[in-house]
C-alpha cells in the first residue's frame, strides 16, 4: 500500500469509485488529501532545502542567496563603481577646472543648473547609459577640491555677514 506524501497514512491501491474501479498506484496523496477527480496535480508538499549560507568573496557577510559569490550590496557598489569610471571617461577624465587628474572616489560631477537635475549622478547603478549621458551633459566633472570651491561661493554672503557680527561669541566670552 503507497504512503500520502502529505498525512503520511496509507491507502489502498485499487478503490471503487461511482461503481467502477480505480487503479490509484501512481497517486503521491490520498484521497482525503487530494480528492478523485480536482485535478489537483500540484505538489501539496513543497520540498524546501535548507538555504546554502554562503560568503561574500569581498566583503566575507554571509549570504543565502543562490549561484551568488557576492551579497547584493556589494555587486551594486562595483555596478556604481564602473557607471562612475564610464562617466569620468565620458567627461574627459579630469577636472575641468584646474585639469587634475587622479583617483576615481576624488571626482564629483556638479550640475550647471541645479533645477534640471534629474537624477544624483552618484547613485546610478541601474539606469540606462543613454540616461545617464543626458545628465551628464548637464554637468561638469570638478575635484573635490574645485567642487567645494565653488559650493563655497554661495557662502560669502554668510561669511561677509559673520564678519560684521557684533554680537555675543560661542567661545563663553561675556
Amino acid at each position: 500500500m503507497p504512503t500520502c506524501l502529505y498525512c503520511e497514512k496509507q491507502f489502498p491501491v485499487k478503490i471503487v469509485i461511482d461503481g467502477k474501479q480505480h487503479n490509484l498506484q501512481r497517486r503521491k496523496y490520498c484521497l482525503d488529501c487530494s480528492p478523485f477527480g480536482s485535478r489537483n496535480t500540484r505538489k501539496l508538499v513543497l520540498a524546501k532545502k535548507p538555504p546554502i549560507e554562503h560568503y561574500c568573496s569581498i566583503c566575507g557577510r554571509c549570504t543565502t542567496a543562490r549561484r551568488r559569490r557576492r551579497c547584493q550590496s556589494c555587486c551594486t557598489k562595483i555596478r556604481r563603481y564602473l557607471a562612475k569610471s564610464a562617466a569620468v571617461q565620458y567627461l574627459g577624465g579630469k577636472c575641468q577646472r584646474c585639469g587634475w587628474e587622479g583617483a576615481l572616489p576624488a571626482y564629483e560631477f556638479h550640475h550647471l543648473d541645479p533645477n534640471s537635475k534629474d537624477f544624483a549622478i552618484g547613485n546610478v547603478a541601474n539606469r540606462k547609459w543613454e540616461l545617464i549621458k543626458q545628465e551628464l551633459d548637464k554637468c561638469e566633472l570638478l575635484c573635490s577640491n574645485c567642487h567645494r570651491i565653488e559650493h563655497s561661493k554661495h557662502d560669502q554672503v554668510l561669511i561677509a555677514e559673520a564678519a560684521r557680527y557684533k554680537g555675543r561669541l560661542l567661545r563663553g566670552d561675556s
